[in-house]
């Protein structure tokens, strides 16, 4: 994704913190309690860690709130680090298949406001483990889908959203992977259930909601 589009925030307009209030609510920050990966690479179980991610929690914190030029460093830092990671898993297509790039920043920077002592490399390491569950396994085609991140969905990710939503008695149909009337009108009494805008639209919000549903 393009660093530009990091003012996107959950692939629509408002401003970038509303996201990371709702990432919270819903629990996605949750994953940050847990520990980082361990660094490992050589015989002792270490690896170097590059740029903006030897940066402290509190220094990436400021950037995020200015916007400066140092906030796309740590924003190329996170892109790198989730290529590196489709490239280097096994089973893993795509880490981060439908959340916007709005939706992490803004999470590792609610992340960071507890530990700003702490490295952003491991912040982000930990980001990862909480997406593990979301990743996609293989390649999947894209579809053209208004507030999703960039525009674009992949196909299996409505298939996964047309399953939650059957499963949620929002949908009555068969997932087929394409984003059909019935799949927007599912959309659109979910949302409405849910206090979201009724848009019909796999949008950062909803697929938030959808995939990590209040406790």
């Amino acid at each position: 994704m393009r660093v530009t589009t990091l003012f996107r925030i959950c692939g629509g307009s408002g401003p970038v913190i509303r996201c990371a209030a709702v990432a919270l609510t819903l629990g996605i920050a949750v994953a940050f309690s847990l520990p980082a990966p361990a660094d490992a690479a050589d015989s002792q179980r270490r690896y170097a860690v590059k740029a903006a991610g030897n940066a402290t929690c509190k220094r990436y914190s400021a950037a995020f709130k200015k916007r400066d030029p140092e906030f796309f460093l740590f924003a190329g830092y996170v892109h790198g680090f989730v290529s590196a990671v489709n490239a280097r898993t096994p089973a893993t297509y795509d880490i981060q298949p439908w959340q916007s790039d709005g939706v992490t920043m803004a999470s590792l920077a609610r992340a960071c406001e507890p530990r700003p002592d702490e490295r952003f490399a491991n912040v982000v390491s930990r980001m990862i483990v909480s997406m593990e569950a979301q990743r996609l396994t293989e390649y999947s085609a894209t579809l053209p889908v208004a507030g999703a991140a960039d525009g674009r969905l992949y196909r299996e990710v409505v298939f996964r959203l047309q399953t939650r939503l059957k499963t949620l008695g929002f949908f009555d149909g068969e997932p087929t992977s394409e984003l059909d009337q019935a799949t927007r009108d599912g959309l659109r009494a979910f949302q409405a259930g849910a206090g979201l805008e009724e848009n019909g639209n796999p949008d950062q919000p909803t697929l938030l909601r959808l995939f990590y549903p209040k406790p």
